[in-house]
C-alpha cells in the first residue's frame, strides 16, 4: 500500500511549485507553516554538529523558545524535498527544536484569533537543491554566525574531504571555497585533530582557545602532559597575583572610605549615639570580617594561555638541554666546564668551577655552592682577603679589613714622607 501524502507534505509541494513560478517572475519567496515533526533531519547535515545535550546550543533552547513565543519567528528555516517528496531540514536545526520544546511542554501560542491557544508552526522556505548544495549551505550558516566549535569545525573540514575526494594540499584550496573561509583557516583548524584529546576536549568546552591548544604543537608528543601540567600551574600563579592585587587594591578603597567617614564607625561621635542592638551587630559584622581574614582565600585557578604555554614548552626543552633560561648564565656555565681542568688550573679551582657549572644548572644546591667557595678562601693567603669575603672567611683571615684597593693604609704613610722631606729640606 502506498503512504498517503501528508497534509504538510501536500502544502510543501504547493509552495515549491509556487515558489517556482514566482522565482523566474522576481525571486520571491513562498514560506509555509507545518509542524516540526513533518521534517525529517538530514543525517550529514545532524552529523555536522556534536549533541551532548549540555552545549551551549542546546541550553540556550529553552530560551530561544519563549522568544519565539513572544516575537514570533524572525527567520523561517529552510529546507528541501528529497527523492520521496518528504521535507529535509537544510538550516534552522535550533529553531525546529524551539517549537518542538513549546509542542512538547504543552506551550500553545495564544492570541485574538485563537484565545483557547493553538500549537506552534514552524515556518519553512521550501526550495530545490541538491544534497551537496544543501550541505555547503548549512556549512556556511554556522561558519558565519561561528555557532560551531573549533573542533567541530575540524571535524568538518575532514568530513568535507571525504565526501569529495579532496586530498590534503591540493583540495585545501576547494574546501576553503566550500566554507567560504580562507585555506590558512582551514590548515590552522584541522591542525586541532593532532592534538591528545583532552587538548581537544578542553577546546570543544571553551576552556582554552583554538590559538592556545595549537602551541601545543611545540612541544613533543610525549612532553604534552608535563607541559599542560606547567602551563596550568603558571596561569594559576597569575591568577593568583591578579587577585592578590584586587584584594589589596580593595583593602585600601576600604581604608580611605573609612578614613573620609572619621573610623570603622563611621562619623565621630555616631557610635555612640547607635542602640545596643546596632552596636551588637556592628560588633558580629566585624567578628565575621576578622574570621574571614583569617581563613585563606581559595586559590583562583586561572585560564591557559598560548603565553603560559609557549613558556612551558622553554622550560622543558632548557632542561632537558641542560641549559638555563638566563644566556648570559649558559656561557657563564660553559666556560666553567672548560675551566674545569686540573692539569691547567689548581684542584680547588677546578671544584668551584664544577661546582658553579653544576649549581647554574640547577644540580647542586646554594649550600654546595657555599662550600666549594670555602674551599677556595681557605687556600688563599691572608694578605689577599678582602671585604667581600663571608664573615667566617674574615674570622680565618685575622679580622683585618682594608679599602677596595689597600689604599686607605697607604695614603697616610705618604703624607708623613712628604712632612719628613719638607722639614728636611728647611733645615738645610
Amino acid at each position: 500500500m502506498a503512504p498517503q501524502e501528508t497534509a504538510a507534505g501536500q502544502a510543501a509541494h504547493e509552495g515549491l511549485l509556487a515558489s517556482r513560478t514566482l522565482a523566474s517572475a522576481g525571486d520571491q519567496r513562498i514560506v509555509i507553516s507545518v509542524a516540526p515533526e513533518e521534517i525529517a533531519l538530514d543525517p550529514a547535515i545532524e552529523r555536522l554538529r556534536t549533541w551532548t545535550g549540555t552545549s551551549a546550543q542546546e541550553l540556550a533552547i529553552p530560551e530561544l523558545a519563549r522568544t519565539m513565543l513572544e516575537e514570533g519567528q524572525q527567520e523561517p528555516c529552510v529546507a528541501r524535498t528529497n527523492e520521496r517528496g518528504d521535507l529535509v531540514l537544510v538550516s534552522g536545526a535550533r529553531r525546529r527544536a524551539a517549537v518542538m520544546y513549546n509542542r512538547e511542554n504543552g506551550i500553545k501560542v495564544v492570541d485574538d484569533e485563537h484565545p483557547e491557544g493553538v500549537e506552534m508552526l514552524l515556518d519553512v522556505i521550501v526550495t530545490e537543491m541538491s544534497p551537496h548544495a544543501a550541505l555547503r549551505r548549512a556549512m556556511i550558516e554556522n561558519v558565519q554566525r561561528e555557532d560551531f566549535t573549533p573542533i567541530e569545525m575540524a571535524r568538518n573540514i575532514k568530513y568535507i574531504r571525504e565526501v569529495f575526494g579532496w586530498g590534503a594540499k591540493g583540495g585545501t584550496t576547494d574546501v576553503a571555497a566550500f566554507l567560504g573561509v580562507s585555506p590558512a583557516t582551514v590548515t590552522q583548524t584541522e591542525k586541532l585533530l593532532e592534538l591528545p584529546e583532552e587538548i581537544q576536549g578542553q577546546v570543544e568546552r571553551g576552556e582554552i582557545r583554538k590559538e592556545t591548544a595549537l602551541e601545543y604543537r611545540a612541544a613533543e608528543p610525549a612532553a604534552i602532559p608535563e607541559v599542560m601540567s606547567k602551563a596550568q600551574e603558571k596561569a594559576d600563579k597569575e591568577a593568583q597575583a591578579k587577585e592578590e592585587r584586587r584584594r589589596k587594591n580593595e583593602e585600601a578603597r576600604r581604608k580611605v572610605v573609612e578614613a573620609r567617614a572619621g573610623g570603622k564607625g563611621g562619623q565621630k561621635g555616631a557610635k555612640a549615639d547607635k542602640t545596643p542592638v546596632a552596636r551588637l551587630e556592628e560588633a558580629v559584622d566585624e567578628l565575621d570580617k576578622a574570621k574571614a581574614a583569617e581563613t585563606p582565600p581559595p586559590k583562583a585557578k586561572g585560564k591557559v594561555a598560548g603565553r603560559h604555554v609557549r613558556a612551558a614548552v622553554k622550560e622543558l626543552e632548557a632542561a632537558k638541554e641542560g641549559r638555563t633560561k638566563a644566556p648570559r648564565m649558559n656561557e657563564l656555565c660553559d666556560l666553567m666546564g672548560q675551566l674545569n681542568s686540573p692539569a691547567a688550573y689548581p684542584v680547588v679551582m677546578c671544584k668551584l668551577a664544577a661546582a658553579l657549572e653544576a649549581w647554574g644548572h640547577g644540580k647542586k644546591s646554594d649550600k654546595f655552592l657555599r662550600a666549594a667557595w670555602e674551599d677556595v678562601v681557605d687556600v688563599i693567603p691572608t694578605r689577599s682577603q678582602g671585604p667581600g669575603l663571608e664573615p667566617k672567611a674574615r674570622k680565618k683571615a685575622g679580622g683585618k679589613k682594608v679599602g677596595k684597593t689597600g689604599a686607605g693604609k697607604k695614603a697616610p704613610v705618604a703624607k708623613i714622607k712628604v712632612k719628613k722631606t719638607a722639614k728636611a729640606k728647611g733645615k738645610k
